[in-house]
């Protein structure tokens, strides 16, 4: 990894093809071989399947799957990662790590519904988690077109999801069809500092 960190790309996919049957390390040579596949060629589908390999060995587990989930999602493949972040949800099926990307993912397709029933296996306990739920809702009021709560539920999420990117654009278009004015400079600055568009 300090080879691929220092931009040693040839010299670092050496040696994680060397690693691929280094038994416990061999998902994380995948991984960095997918790594190496875009940083040397640009080539998202060797990328893929080597993090698709990764997932596979380690029965789809956090890292591995996060990586292969965001490599889909990046590239456009919004149904195949939202099957990945599903697999990783029967085996975490309380964290809010992989239902937060879900149900974003969820709000990409416009599935307000999906959104609330995967909100529904965040834990009410604890302060992170209820502001999670909040988010959660506030991605789902704005997709039922009920902007007034998304832009309440939204506000009482700020701590803990306020850097989404999802969340930006999401807070945006809640705020200006609620016509919430008072709100729309920092709602336009968070998009910019994102560099999202709604």
């Amino acid at each position: 990894d300090l080879l691929f960190v220092d931009q040693r790309f040839d010299e670092a996919e050496r040696l994680y093809l060397k690693l691929r049957d280094a038994g416990s390390l061999a998902a994380s040579a995948e991984v960095g071989l997918g790594n190496c596949a875009m940083a040397l060629r640009q080539d998202e589908e060797e990328a893929l399947d080597y993090y698709r390999s990764a997932a596979e060995r380690t029965g789809h587990r956090f890292q591995a799957g996060r990586i292969l989930a965001e490599h889909l999602e990046v590239m456009g493949r919004v149904d195949e990662a939202v099957a990945e972040w599903t697999r990783m949800l029967g085996r975490y099926p309380s964290a809010v790590e992989v239902i937060v990307p879900l149900a974003e993912l969820y709000a990409q397709q416009n599935d307000a519904a999906a959104i609330q029933r995967v909100r529904e296996k965040i834990p009410p306990s604890g302060m992170k988690q209820i502001s999670y739920r909040y988010y959660l809702s506030g991605l789902a009021f704005c997709l039922e077109r009920e902007y007034e709560k998304a832009v309440e539920y939204l506000d009482w999420s700020r701590e803990v999801a306020g850097e989404r990117p999802r969340f930006a654009v999401m807070e945006f278009q809640s705020i200006v069809a609620a016509r919430k004015s008072e709100r729309l400079g920092r709602a336009v600055r968070q998009l910019c500092a994102r560099q999202v568009t709604p």
